[in-house]
């Protein structure tokens, strides 16, 4: 894989989301300062405008198809199976000690902080089908990225470099940018960090804005074919019929796994109900893939 040098991409690998401003260092610079603010919404104004509407579209054309029953139950799940994390993180440290010589210490603060993003996400306005139907995705991006992006700033655990995540998102500030060619709308860009090197990058201008042209030079096409499969989806079909049948058993199964943890008294006995029920999910996913090669 290609190296990444942006501090924080090299963090979270979203070095190549669209970036916005009059020149293309500013750009770049907006785009960082912006993410260090704790504003993810950057990634989506940076989007062009055209673009903007048809992924707006798509989403939208996705909360009129899609089963609203089982859109907010999964997410609903989502939501319990972070409380039952939670509930029984001593237990689930026990489990890891028989599978480790030593549990790092910072273990039980991953899983606390990995049970808050869950409750999050299951409470967040994209949760409910009902807020996609006429979204407001930067607004939507800002809330729940943000809370999350907060969160995961707050832990205070060194990586193998030694530093933490606050370190990595401090580091942003050692970001240069040199614009090595610039003309007719199209930049050639060097990016990188003091001490990590440097990538070169493309960047041109779509609508007023500044982007990365790799990410853009098939946008068209993948949203093309995005929207054709939007177009022919039934929800009245065998195929979604069936999908639905198959998906509503899947979360019944986690469910019930989920009670069974949750009532789990030893790190053991929550390492059998995992097994058990896992290998029954199992069964009903080889269903639903089924379903999706029809």
């Amino acid at each position: 894989m290609k190296k990444v040098l942006l501090t924080f991409a090299m963090v979270f690998g979203i070095a190549n989301l669209s970036i916005a401003q009059d020149a293309p260092d500013e750009a770049v610079f907006n785009f960082l300062n912006q993410i260090k603010a704790n504003n993810p919404a950057v990634a989506w104004d940076g989007i062009p405008a055209t673009y903007q509407k048809r992924i707006t579209s798509l989403v939208t054309d996705f909360a009129t198809k899609a089963d609203p029953e089982i859109y907010d139950r999964y997410h609903a799940m989502i939501g319990k199976a972070g409380k039952v994390m939670a509930q029984q993180k001593v237990l689930i440290l026990d489990t890891m000690s028989d599978y480790m010589p030593v549990v790092p210490a910072e273990a039980g603060v991953g899983i606390d902080t990995l049970a808050e993003i869950m409750q999050i996400i299951a409470t967040a306005p994209g949760a409910k089908l009902k807020n996609l139907e006429n979204p407001d995705i930067g607004a939507m991006m800002k809330d729940t990225g943000g809370k999350i992006m907060r969160l995961v700033r707050a832990v205070d655990i060194e990586g193998p470099d030694g530093k933490t995540i606050e370190d990595h998102f401090a580091g942003i500030d050692d970001v240069f940018v040199n614009v090595l060619e610039n003309e007719d709308g199209v930049a050639k860009v060097e990016i990188g960090h003091p001490g990590l090197g440097k990538e070169t990058l493309t960047m041109r201008v779509i609508e007023g804005k500044w982007v990365n042209a790799r990410d853009y030079k098939h946008m068209d096409k993948k949203l093309d074919r995005v929207e054709r499969m939007m177009d022919r989806w039934d929800a009245d079909s065998d195929q979604a019929v069936s999908m639905r049948k198959h998906i509503t058993e899947a979360m019944d199964m986690m469910d019930k796994m989920l009670d069974d943890v949750a009532a789990a008294e030893t790190g053991e006995e929550i390492m059998m109900q995992l097994m058990r029920h896992g290998m029954k999910m199992g069964s009903c996913g080889k269903k639903f893939k089924s379903d999706l090669a029809l």
